[in-house]
């Protein structure tokens, strides 16, 4: 690469980075997401001592929680600081995109590539505190050191791919199908000797988390609850339908990867196929439930297909400054607005949850244990207290008879003082009362309301 060129690549990634941090760090303290209060609240619980699935529920693999533990620890639990680890993820997968691109299809793809990335994570939500951005970060890692291994043979490399595939097992466990693809590639390309290689790596960081939960008392509640559990018991999860504008944005993304499979189908090399695979086992996140944000780990793989797409009828460095830089500043413009949008659309909650919290927070005392419900488990840290009740929020899909005879039960084992119920309807436009009516019962039948916030929920005292 010409010295002119390579300081103009610096240049437009330099511009990327910096935007894509701005954004970022102008939402940091935005509440946007129910989920979000979910895994805030699980890394709270962690950082106190508590063990996820024996001492609180949780209906996802536990990664997450360990990735906040020592921030959370250090700095306290708050949307800063979790979605801080957030913009450090995408900043680094931003980074992985540019160096797989540059290394399959050179410099001008890299940059096309980081500019889709960094723009498209923004309009996928890729600033919320969810498993998905660090996933897209961890399967990023796992392809470009698996590439890196096919170039190099070295073992070094083999090891961190199958580490960062590990990890996504950690995430979500839809990733065995990017695991089983790796681990195919590398018997086709290699042998058996290289795939037990990555398969030993593979399975470190699981056989790691299955060691801690096994001295925790909890390795059969993380393996069923971290994998089995959303597909045997869940009710009313599938959701198949987006809004208009998350349409919009999969419409605008999508014909990357159309037009890269038309350009692959002719002459198709091993590393175009390793992207197609890794495009479409990460399109398996997206569902049983359709949301934007679980299409962020297929991003990385298509902006690459995007970068060599883009790049493929270029000749010369002439026009570089026209074709890169005025579409790098449009495409991150847009993704300016679409925050700015963001911030708009999205009622900020944080004020009246932390208000709530400090009502809780005066009327028990330190060490005293209280409960909400439903789908509120932020209370927790804004109330500084501890859930009284394995189950530590209701969400309509977790609940059955199984689960509200056993929150039930735990409530009457721990006898709270205090209760924290609001009865809005949720997705299936459905409340408490309709999903959960054994354990609204049981809270009408203990407990009276003494105070009524702004929003209509409650707070009940128990009787006698």
């Amino acid at each position: 690469m010409k010295s002119g060129e390579a300081r103009f690549v610096a240049l437009v990634l330099a511009l990327v980075l910096a935007t894509q941090l701005a954004l970022h760090a102008s939402m940091l303290r935005s509440f946007l997401f129910n989920d979000e209060g979910h895994f805030l609240a699980y890394s709270w619980l962690t950082s106190n001592g508590l063990v996820i699935y024996r001492d609180f529920f949780d209906n996802h693999p536990p990664l997450i929680e360990f990735i906040a533990l020592v921030p959370v620890r250090l700095f306290g639990a708050s949307m800063p600081v979790v979605r801080s680890l957030t913009l450090l993820a995408q900043l680094a997968t931003t980074a992985i995109v540019f160096l797989l691109a540059r290394k399959l299809y050179g410099s001008r793809a890299a940059v096309a590539a980081a500019i889709f990335y960094a723009g498209f994570e923004i309009l996928c939500c890729g600033v919320w505190f969810v498993i998905e951005p660090f996933l897209a970060l961890s399967l990023a890692a796992s392809a470009y050191a698996l590439l890196d291994w096919r170039e190099s043979g070295s073992r070094r490399a083999l090891a961190l791919c199958g580490i960062a595939a590990g990890l996504s097992l950690l995430l979500k466990p839809q990733a065995i199908i990017f695991a089983a693809l790796a681990a195919f590639f590398v018997a086709r390309s290699s042998g058996p000797k290289d795939a037990a290689r990555f398969a030993a790596w593979l399975l470190l960081p699981v056989a790691i988390a299955a060691a801690w939960f096994l001295a925790n008392g909890a390795l059969f509640e993380f393996a069923y609850y971290s994998t089995a559990f959303n597909l045997l018991e869940t009710q009313g999860f599938a959701k198949l339908s987006l809004l208009p504008y998350e349409w919009l944005i999969l419409f605008l993304s999508m014909p990357a990867a159309l037009a890269f499979a038309g350009m692959a189908r002719r002459k198709a090399k091993a590393e175009d196929i390793i992207l197609l695979a890794w495009f479409a086992s990460s399109l398996l996140f997206a569902f049983p439930r359709l949301d934007i944000f679980h299409f962020l780990p297929s991003l990385p793989p298509l902006a690459v297909m995007f970068g060599r797409v883009a790049c493929a009828p270029l000749r010369g460095f002439s026009a570089t400054l026209r074709e890169w830089l005025l579409p790098a500043l449009a495409m991150l413009s847009f993704a300016a607005l679409f925050a700015l949008l963001l911030q708009s659309a999205f009622r900020d909650e944080t004020a009246g949850e932390i208000a709530i919290g400090a009502y809780f927070s005066s009327h028990t005392q330190p060490g005293e244990r209280i409960a909400a419900y439903a789908f509120r488990p932020q209370l927790y840290v804004y109330a500084d207290r501890l859930p009284a009740s394995y189950y530590i929020s209701t969400p309509q899909w977790v609940m059955n008879e199984r689960s509200e005879a056993r929150t039930i039960s735990d409530l009457e084992a721990t006898r709270p003082g205090l209760i924290y119920l609001s009865d809005a309807a949720f997705d299936r436009d459905e409340t408490m009362k309709g999903y959960a009516p054994a354990l609204y019962a049981y809270l009408r039948g203990h407990y009276s309301a003494v105070y009524i916030f702004r929003d209509a929920s409650f707070a009940l005292q128990r009787a006698g």
